[in-house]
Protein backbone atom coordinates (compact mmCIF):
# COMPACT_ATOMS: atom_id res chain seq x y z
CA UNK A 1 0.00 0.00 0.00
CA UNK A 2 1.25 3.28 -0.86
CA UNK A 3 0.55 7.02 1.00
CA UNK A 4 -2.77 7.12 -1.22
CA UNK A 5 -4.27 4.59 0.49
CA UNK A 6 -4.09 6.06 4.06
CA UNK A 7 -7.06 7.96 5.56
CA UNK A 8 -4.87 10.70 6.24
CA UNK A 9 -3.60 10.71 3.10
CA UNK A 10 -5.05 14.60 2.01
CA UNK A 11 -4.57 16.02 5.28
CA UNK A 12 -0.39 14.93 4.77
CA UNK A 13 -0.10 15.89 1.22
CA UNK A 14 -1.57 19.24 1.86
CA UNK A 15 0.89 19.75 4.88
CA UNK A 16 3.71 18.70 2.62
CA UNK A 17 2.28 21.10 0.02
CA UNK A 18 2.44 24.24 2.10
CA UNK A 19 5.59 23.08 3.41
CA UNK A 20 7.25 22.79 0.04
CA UNK A 21 5.42 25.82 -1.01
CA UNK A 22 6.69 28.04 2.55
CA UNK A 23 10.98 26.81 1.38
CA UNK A 24 10.29 28.91 -2.46
CA UNK A 25 9.37 25.44 -4.62
CA UNK A 26 7.12 26.11 -6.91
CA UNK A 27 5.51 22.53 -7.53
CA UNK A 28 2.25 21.22 -7.58
CA UNK A 29 3.45 17.16 -6.74
CA UNK A 30 4.98 16.67 -3.50
CA UNK A 31 7.99 13.80 -4.37
CA UNK A 32 8.02 12.57 -1.03
CA UNK A 33 4.60 12.28 -0.50
CA UNK A 34 4.15 8.68 -1.67
CA UNK A 35 7.60 6.98 -1.37
CA UNK A 36 6.32 4.24 0.08
CA UNK A 37 8.38 4.43 3.60
CA UNK A 38 6.70 3.03 6.28
CA UNK A 39 4.82 5.52 8.78
CA UNK A 40 3.19 4.69 11.91
CA UNK A 41 0.22 7.07 11.42
CA UNK A 42 -0.60 4.92 8.69
CA UNK A 43 -4.05 3.62 8.63
CA UNK A 44 -5.99 1.67 5.75
CA UNK A 45 -8.80 4.08 4.48
CA UNK A 46 -10.51 0.92 2.97
CA UNK A 47 -11.22 -0.55 6.53
CA UNK A 48 -12.90 3.04 8.46
CA UNK A 49 -16.26 4.30 7.96
CA UNK A 50 -17.31 7.71 9.17
CA UNK A 51 -20.14 7.96 10.00
CA UNK A 52 -23.06 10.54 8.82
CA UNK A 53 -23.76 11.47 12.44
CA UNK A 54 -22.07 11.29 16.07
CA UNK A 55 -23.41 9.99 19.01
CA UNK A 56 -24.37 13.28 21.34
CA UNK A 57 -25.16 15.43 17.59
CA UNK A 58 -28.23 17.62 17.40
CA UNK A 59 -30.74 16.89 14.88
CA UNK A 60 -34.20 17.59 13.91
CA UNK A 61 -36.86 14.82 13.70
CA UNK A 62 -40.02 15.34 11.80
CA UNK A 63 -42.85 13.32 14.02
CA UNK A 64 -45.50 12.43 10.86
CA UNK A 65 -48.07 10.96 13.09
CA UNK A 66 -48.49 14.97 14.68
CA UNK A 67 -46.59 16.44 11.80
CA UNK A 68 -44.39 17.82 14.49
CA UNK A 69 -40.67 19.04 14.50
CA UNK A 70 -38.73 17.28 17.51
CA UNK A 71 -35.37 19.32 18.46
CA UNK A 72 -33.46 14.68 18.77
CA UNK A 73 -29.90 13.85 20.05
CA UNK A 74 -28.43 10.82 18.42
CA UNK A 75 -27.80 8.49 21.39
CA UNK A 76 -26.15 5.21 18.87
CA UNK A 77 -24.85 5.01 15.86
CA UNK A 78 -24.11 0.91 14.47
CA UNK A 79 -23.50 -0.60 11.20
CA UNK A 80 -25.21 -3.96 10.19
CA UNK A 81 -24.30 -6.33 7.47
CA UNK A 82 -27.20 -7.60 4.83
CA UNK A 83 -26.24 -7.36 1.52
CA UNK A 84 -24.06 -3.99 1.76
CA UNK A 85 -23.02 -2.01 5.05
CA UNK A 86 -25.88 -0.04 6.57
CA UNK A 87 -25.60 2.97 8.53
CA UNK A 88 -28.33 3.00 11.49
CA UNK A 89 -28.90 5.94 13.73
CA UNK A 90 -30.78 5.78 17.42
CA UNK A 91 -32.19 9.41 18.66
CA UNK A 92 -34.12 10.56 21.18
CA UNK A 93 -36.53 13.01 21.30
CA UNK A 94 -39.93 14.52 23.19
CA UNK A 95 -43.10 15.06 21.32
CA UNK A 96 -45.68 17.37 22.58
CA UNK A 97 -48.79 14.53 22.62
CA UNK A 98 -47.25 11.12 23.63
CA UNK A 99 -43.34 12.17 25.49
CA UNK A 100 -40.26 11.08 24.95
CA UNK A 101 -39.24 8.95 22.58
CA UNK A 102 -36.79 6.92 20.75
CA UNK A 103 -36.33 6.29 17.13
CA UNK A 104 -34.17 3.85 15.09
CA UNK A 105 -33.76 4.15 11.33
CA UNK A 106 -31.28 3.59 8.50
CA UNK A 107 -30.05 6.77 7.96
CA UNK A 108 -29.38 6.64 4.42
CA UNK A 109 -33.03 5.92 3.79
CA UNK A 110 -34.40 8.52 6.02
CA UNK A 111 -32.01 11.49 6.19
CA UNK A 112 -33.87 14.38 4.42
CA UNK A 113 -37.14 12.61 4.75
CA UNK A 114 -38.02 12.50 8.97
CA UNK A 115 -33.91 13.51 9.77
CA UNK A 116 -32.36 16.69 8.96
CA UNK A 117 -29.32 18.34 10.37
CA UNK A 118 -31.33 22.05 10.33
CA UNK A 119 -34.78 22.93 11.73
CA UNK A 120 -35.12 25.13 8.80
CA UNK A 121 -34.53 21.52 5.83
CA UNK A 122 -37.41 20.41 8.24
CA UNK A 123 -40.05 23.05 7.95
CA UNK A 124 -39.21 23.00 4.58
CA UNK A 125 -40.02 19.02 4.39
CA UNK A 126 -43.10 19.89 6.41
CA UNK A 127 -44.28 21.74 4.21
CA UNK A 128 -43.91 19.66 1.32
CA UNK A 129 -46.00 17.10 2.81
CA UNK A 130 -48.45 19.41 3.54
CA UNK A 131 -48.67 19.89 -0.53
CA UNK A 132 -48.45 15.96 -0.66
CA UNK A 133 -51.44 15.56 2.07
CA UNK A 134 -53.80 18.09 -0.60
CA UNK A 135 -52.44 15.53 -3.70
CA UNK A 136 -53.48 12.89 -1.49
CA UNK A 137 -56.75 14.34 -0.64
CA UNK A 138 -57.12 14.48 -4.56
CA UNK A 139 -56.39 10.89 -5.16
CA UNK A 140 -58.82 10.08 -2.28
CA UNK A 141 -61.97 11.70 -4.87
CA UNK A 142 -60.48 9.66 -7.52
CA UNK A 143 -60.71 6.27 -6.15
CA UNK A 144 -63.84 7.38 -3.93
CA UNK A 145 -65.13 7.90 -7.59
CA UNK A 146 -64.23 4.07 -8.07
CA UNK A 147 -65.57 3.15 -5.23
CA UNK A 148 -69.53 4.88 -5.83
CA UNK A 149 -69.72 3.35 -8.89
CA UNK A 150 -69.09 -0.16 -7.66
CA UNK A 151 -70.94 0.91 -4.83
CA UNK A 152 -75.27 0.58 -4.89
CA UNK A 153 -77.90 -0.97 -3.04
CA UNK A 154 -77.84 -4.72 -3.18
CA UNK A 155 -81.49 -6.11 -2.54
CA UNK A 156 -83.02 -9.34 -2.75
CA UNK A 157 -85.48 -10.17 -5.19
CA UNK A 158 -89.13 -12.12 -4.58
CA UNK A 159 -87.39 -15.17 -6.85
CA UNK A 160 -84.69 -15.25 -4.00
CA UNK A 161 -81.87 -13.95 -6.39
CA UNK A 162 -79.89 -10.80 -6.15
CA UNK A 163 -79.85 -7.18 -7.60
CA UNK A 164 -77.98 -4.14 -7.82
CA UNK A 165 -79.29 -0.80 -8.03
CA UNK A 166 -77.02 2.15 -8.40
CA UNK A 167 -76.51 5.09 -6.33
CA UNK A 168 -74.90 7.08 -8.75
CA UNK A 169 -77.68 6.43 -12.06
CA UNK A 170 -80.40 5.59 -9.71
CA UNK A 171 -80.97 2.60 -11.99
CA UNK A 172 -80.57 -1.57 -11.63
CA UNK A 173 -77.03 -2.50 -12.87
CA UNK A 174 -77.37 -6.54 -12.24
CA UNK A 175 -80.17 -8.74 -11.61
CA UNK A 176 -81.00 -12.53 -11.19
CA UNK A 177 -77.57 -12.61 -9.57
CA UNK A 178 -76.76 -15.84 -7.02
CA UNK A 179 -74.61 -14.95 -4.11
CA UNK A 180 -72.01 -16.84 -6.12
CA UNK A 181 -72.56 -14.33 -9.45
CA UNK A 182 -72.21 -11.02 -6.81
CA UNK A 183 -69.11 -12.26 -5.16
CA UNK A 184 -67.40 -13.09 -8.13
CA UNK A 185 -68.77 -8.98 -9.13
CA UNK A 186 -66.99 -7.54 -6.29
CA UNK A 187 -63.76 -9.67 -6.47
CA UNK A 188 -63.63 -8.40 -10.49
CA UNK A 189 -64.15 -4.92 -9.21
CA UNK A 190 -61.85 -5.12 -6.52
CA UNK A 191 -58.98 -6.32 -8.83
CA UNK A 192 -59.82 -3.54 -11.35
CA UNK A 193 -59.43 -0.85 -8.34
CA UNK A 194 -56.04 -3.02 -6.92
CA UNK A 195 -54.89 -2.32 -10.66
CA UNK A 196 -55.21 1.32 -10.83
CA UNK A 197 -53.72 1.82 -7.20
CA UNK A 198 -50.79 -0.18 -7.74
CA UNK A 199 -50.31 1.75 -11.30
CA UNK A 200 -50.64 5.02 -10.07
CA UNK A 201 -50.73 5.70 -6.27
CA UNK A 202 -48.39 2.86 -5.00
CA UNK A 203 -45.63 4.63 -2.33
CA UNK A 204 -42.12 4.65 -2.28
CA UNK A 205 -41.13 2.30 0.53
CA UNK A 206 -39.15 4.75 2.06
CA UNK A 207 -41.98 7.60 2.12
CA UNK A 208 -44.20 4.38 3.56
CA UNK A 209 -41.56 3.71 6.40
CA UNK A 210 -42.64 6.83 7.54
CA UNK A 211 -45.11 6.23 9.17
CA UNK A 212 -43.90 3.08 10.79
CA UNK A 213 -43.47 3.63 14.48
CA UNK A 214 -41.81 0.92 16.60
CA UNK A 215 -40.52 0.25 20.08
CA UNK A 216 -41.77 1.54 23.52
CA UNK A 217 -45.22 2.24 23.45
CA UNK A 218 -46.19 0.98 19.70
CA UNK A 219 -47.74 -2.36 18.22
CA UNK A 220 -43.97 -3.16 16.76
CA UNK A 221 -40.91 -4.11 18.98
CA UNK A 222 -37.23 -3.04 17.87
CA UNK A 223 -36.52 -6.62 16.83
CA UNK A 224 -39.95 -6.84 14.41
CA UNK A 225 -38.96 -3.28 13.47
CA UNK A 226 -35.62 -4.99 12.38
CA UNK A 227 -36.58 -8.46 10.98
CA UNK A 228 -39.39 -6.38 8.82
CA UNK A 229 -36.38 -4.35 6.85
CA UNK A 230 -33.96 -7.00 6.61
CA UNK A 231 -36.91 -9.27 5.06
CA UNK A 232 -37.84 -6.62 2.63
CA UNK A 233 -34.39 -6.29 1.34
CA UNK A 234 -34.13 -10.06 1.00
CA UNK A 235 -34.51 -11.47 -2.56
CA UNK A 236 -37.26 -13.78 -2.41
CA UNK A 237 -37.25 -17.16 -4.44
CA UNK A 238 -40.50 -17.72 -6.76
CA UNK A 239 -41.95 -20.88 -5.42
CA UNK A 240 -42.08 -23.64 -7.69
Amino acid sequence: MTCKDCYHYEKCYSDALTEELAKGHDCQVVPCIDNHVTCKYFKDKSRIIEPTLNVGEKVWFLHRSSNEICEATVTRVEYNYFTNPQEWIEIDYISSPIGRLTYKTRIDLMLGKVVFFTKEEAESKLKEISNETTQDKERQIHIGGVKRIMAGLIAKQPNGLYCRISTVVDAPTDWNMTEQDYIDMCVKKAKEEAKIVLANYCYDFDVALNRVRYGKDTEMTTEEYEKFIKDCNTEVKEKG
